[in-house]
């Protein structure tokens, strides 16, 4: 059996899993409810204490775990779903009306929270002390009103629902949390926020904005964490910014998702239980709040032991799961697929328009950096269907105007137009989203995300089993295995099996030869031929002349910023100017033996 058929019935039993994590959903549920009527209700305090940390984990683990921005406001969040529901019952509202206010409270913190971080342009640790900022000042304002309490805080005498009333609805509660963990990190908008926690500046380019989702993941898990706070509120009956604001509400749900596996599922839980686990034994057995801190601080150090012990785990899994696995290895395999995610399917929704698209046209674009001019009035057009070559020695500006054509980065003069639409004014998203696809010089793939599913991201009618298809047909083997580890060729393949399924009308190509062997050249030019065949009008930007001449129609030549020769290869290559600039010979070329359209 050859090594691509191995790998397709792993891939075929791996998503025969996806049922598992359902199942483990619905069995923890009904486990929990049926708890208190099998060992009393004695416990039910304890209990309850456990689920209000894993509804903030899960609650947070979206935009934390997932989206990978370590928002410490999310106690806010949380605070504003408990303030809600304390000043609610004191006003004679309905509970049901006070989770309500706080969902609508928390949401509006969200929204300018976003807006603020997306206008200071943070990103990483900047978020993090932001955000940590943001809660600080939000704690400020309520510790300064007497009306919210200040200080002190506020109670109720009589709380809206019973102790087993709150055990139940926050049992449901994470079964519902779960099941949103669930079908984000299945669909192609989870894939999505994985791929902004691994590299947000690549994503843009791929049609999706990182504001807009960071938007999407901050409003859904404002909501979830208010209704949690509203579930915290109606236990304690007492709110305070000491209590409900404090920081320490979130270092273990940090932690736990840290411990256990960000962007995973089952990770978290596993992860709340180790350190609920460990906390417990640290008050069992310390006899003075000094020993209590040592006990905790060795709780902490048990923690990193696990992650450390979980990665080499993880890593054996991963390294059973490439080759045939015997009978003494499908442990972890189970282990491995214990968070698999389900194929992606297709949308309805085409991926770009079925019309006819104009040509790709650069007129007199200029660009500097600081005092150096790197390009100077640069003009050409790419027509449909075209290659157009675009040559030069190193430093000539052609990836600089790659970028410029992209939007990822912005003209100092000049136009970009990408049919009719002039797109001088567009986001790199909106260039993609408009038929505008790219290759880099430095292929990358995102590597929480499995080569496969690298692939479905770059469009919404892309489902895993055509991603996969096109994988294996430039020459991947093993589409559906993590690209963490992916080789050279298998990034480029990538990008390159994204412009196959996507069909896109104008395509860049970066200098997508480079650090490949001759070996694998044919399946690229082909692939590029075959765009080219399809419509698109291709602009490739590469060094191996002998390479790319015979595919290409016409070629433009670069030099120091300014173009000084434009025709077709046999022409342009025998040019006196550009033999002393770039090559140094005249290249003999040969033209396709026959026109491709």
């Amino acid at each position: 059996m050859s090594s691509s058929m191995r790998r397709h019935d792993v891939g075929r039993g791996a998503a025969s899993f996806t049922a598992l994590p359902v199942a483990g959903i619905v069995a923890i549920t009904a486990g929990a409810l049926l708890f208190p009527m099998v060992f009393g209700r004695g416990q039910l305090p304890l209990l309850t204490g456990i689920l209000m940390v894993l509804l903030f984990v899960y609650a947070w683990h979206p935009v934390g775990g997932v989206l990978g921005e370590i928002s410490l406001a999310h106690v806010t969040f949380w605070g504003a779903g408990a303030y809600a529901t304390v000043f609610g019952q004191l006003a004679g509202l309905p509970f049901t009306v006070s989770i309500l206010v706080g969902i609508a409270v928390a949401a509006l913190l969200a929204a300018v929270l976003v807006e603020l971080i997306y206008a200071a342009r943070l990103e990483g640790l900047g978020v993090m002390i932001f955000t940590l900022v943001f809660l600080f000042f939000v704690s400020a304002i309520i510790r300064s009103a007497p009306q919210l309490g200040g200080t002190v805080g506020r109670s109720v005498t009589v709380l809206p629902l019973s102790v087993t009333e709150v055990y139940v609805v926050s049992v449901l509660l994470l079964c519902g949390l779960l099941l949103i963990n669930y079908f984000v990190l299945n669909s192609r908008v989870g894939l999505v926020w994985l791929a902004i926690r691994d590299a947000a500046e690549r994503v843009p380019s791929l049609g999706w904005s990182v504001q807009t989702q960071r938007r999407r993941a901050y409003w859904m898990t404002a909501a979830l964490t208010a209704v949690g706070g509203s579930l915290s509120a109606a236990t304690l009956g007492f709110v305070s910014p000491e209590l409900t604001l404090g920081l320490d509400l979130i270092l273990i749900p940090l932690l736990a998702v840290y411990v256990g596996g960000p962007g995973t599922l089952w990770g978290p839980f596993f992860g709340v239980l180790l350190l609920e686990s460990l906390a417990a034994v640290a008050v069992a057995n310390a006899q003075s709040p000094a020993a209590a801190h040592f006990v905790k601080l060795g709780q902490y150090l048990a923690a990193l032991a696990v992650v450390v012990v979980a990665l080499r785990l993880q890593q054996r899994a991963a390294a059973h799961r490439i080759n045939e696995p015997g009978e003494n290895v499908r442990r972890w395999r189970f282990l491995g697929n214990l968070n698999d995610r389900k194929d992606i399917q297709p949308s309805l929704r085409p991926n770009t328009s079925k019309d006819e698209a104009g040509p790709l046209v650069v007129e007199n674009l200029h660009k500097s950096f600081g005092g150096l001019s790197v390009l100077t009035g640069v003009s050409f057009e790419v027509r449909r269907g075209e290659i157009l070559g675009l040559v030069g020695p190193n430093g000539a500006g052609k990836s600089t105007v790659c970028n410029l054509i992209s939007g990822a980065l912005v003209a100092d003069a000049g136009t970009v137009r990408l049919g009719e639409a002039v797109a001088d004014k567009m986001h790199q998203e909106e260039r993609s989203r408009l038929g505008l696809g790219r290759t880099f010089q430095t292929p990358h793939a995102f590597p929480s995300l499995t080569m496969t599913e690298n692939v479905c991201i770059a469009g919404p009618g892309i489902g895993s089993a055509q991603a996969r298809e096109a994988l294996i047909a430039l020459g991947v083997m093993q589409p559906d295995m993590t690209s963490r580890a992916a080789t050279l060729f298998e990034r480029r393949m990538i990008e390159m099996a994204r412009l196959r399924v996507r069909r896109p009308h104008w395509v860049l190509l970066d200098e997508p030869l480079a650090g490949l062997s001759a070996q694998h050249h044919d399946a690229l030019i082909a692939t590029i031929r075959e765009l080219a065949d399809s419509g698109s009008s291709v602009l490739l930007i590469e060094h191996l002349i002998p390479v790319i001449a015979p595919i290409c129609d016409r070629i433009v030549v670069l030099d120091g910023g300014v173009l000084i020769a434009e025709g077709i290869p046999k022409e342009v290559l025998a040019d006196p100017a550009v033999v002393e600039a770039y090559l140094g010979a005249p290249i003999a070329t040969e033209s396709p033996s026959a026109p491709r359209r």
